[in-house]
């Protein structure tokens, strides 16, 4: 799927996410081209007024710039039309929980072109 307007640096970029929870455990992950970034999911949270975010850490050292380990958050809202916001905390995280936590919540959106399904 791509993006149109809202957050900067999505829209010249496509996602692929693949994310389970199976037994109170998370696993998957979300590729973004052409930035080359693919996150291994450890971790989400489905109660976040709205959306849900999903958490890990990049798997190799990207084109954007994100180092291999890095943390990364994906914040979903559903809706019409669905909407994408990826935080890159400036802090130090220690752990994915501490992650999902601290994801802003004026993290700006942008629009995906196609439908995200979650739940």
């Amino acid at each position: 799927m791509g993006f149109v307007g809202g957050a900067a640096g999505l829209s010249d970029q496509t996602m692929d996410i693949t994310v389970e929870e199976d037994d109170g455990e998370v696993s998957g992950e979300v590729r973004f081209n052409p930035a080359q970034l693919t996150l291994d999911v450890q971790c989400a949270d489905s109660d976040a007024d709205g959306m849900v975010i999903v958490g890990g850490q990049a798997t190799a050292d990207s084109e954007d710039g994100t180092p291999k380990g890095g943390w990364v958050a994906v914040g979903i809202r559903e809706g019409d039309p669905d909407g994408v916001g990826v935080w890159f905390p400036e802090d130090d995280v220690g752990s994915c929980q501490e992650l999902l936590e601290s994801f802003p919540d004026d993290e700006p959106l942008a629009d995906a072109t196609a439908d995200i399904e979650t739940g």
